[in-house]
């Protein structure tokens, strides 16, 4: 839409997006390659379910205020339990200290240096960094990126902190709770599915 000159744009389209203004032919035509994250690496850092956590606490029982409920589409809908290693602000003594949690930060360096993507191997040298970090700090609204078309509603939640999203949810941050009941709303949903008819 807003890479769109305004005189090459569909005769039929809505009011209210043509009102968009042309922004630059070249602002979206940049592809940003996208690390490699497979099961692996997600292994190595991530994926902890409610019993893997209790295990791993069990080994290592300092790490449990690094771990963060984790929150994907599956999770939100299915209500399932998923937990992450959140190391942002984890200092040098406190990791070695937790010799458990220095060894999965070691396997994601490793992977990361092994690849042959460079948006990996430069982030190789943050292994306690995630490749896209999105930590909010208030509450916020999920939304999963993929759920049936058949739902009378979309399943929006509301969330907070700790709570860290992954990649297949989007959300609103500093969301409100008059938001949330609009976008929960049947009329809300109408709107959706005309828009998406």
């Amino acid at each position: 839409m807003l890479d769109t000159p305004e005189d090459t744009r569909q005769a039929t389209q809505d009011e209210d997006l043509a009102r968009f203004p042309y922004v630059n032919g070249d602002l979206f035509s940049q592809t940003l390659p996208i690390p490699e994250f497979d099961s692996r690496m997600r292994r190595a850092l991530l994926d902890f379910t409610d019993e893997q956590r209790t295990a791993f606490l069990e080994e290592e029982p300092a790490a449990e205020r690094f771990l963060r409920p984790y929150v994907g589409s599956r999770e939100h809908i299915q209500r399932r339990s998923r937990w992450i290693l959140a190391l942002q602000d984890a200092k040098p003594s406190e990791l070695a200290a937790m010799p458990s949690v220095v060894q999965r930060v070691r396997a994601v360096r490793e992977f990361r240096s092994k690849s042959k993507r460079k948006s990996t191997l430069a982030i190789a040298e943050y292994p306690r960094s995630y490749n896209i970090e999105v930590l909010p700090t208030s509450s916020f609204l999920v939304v999963p990126e993929v759920s049936s078309e058949r739902r009378d509603y979309v399943p929006i939640g509301w969330l907070d902190p700790p709570t860290i999203p992954s990649n297949l949810v989007r959300i609103v941050e500093g969301a409100t709770k008059p938001l949330f009941a609009l976008l929960t709303s049947a009329m809300h949903m109408a709107w959706l599915r005309q828009l998406l008819a």
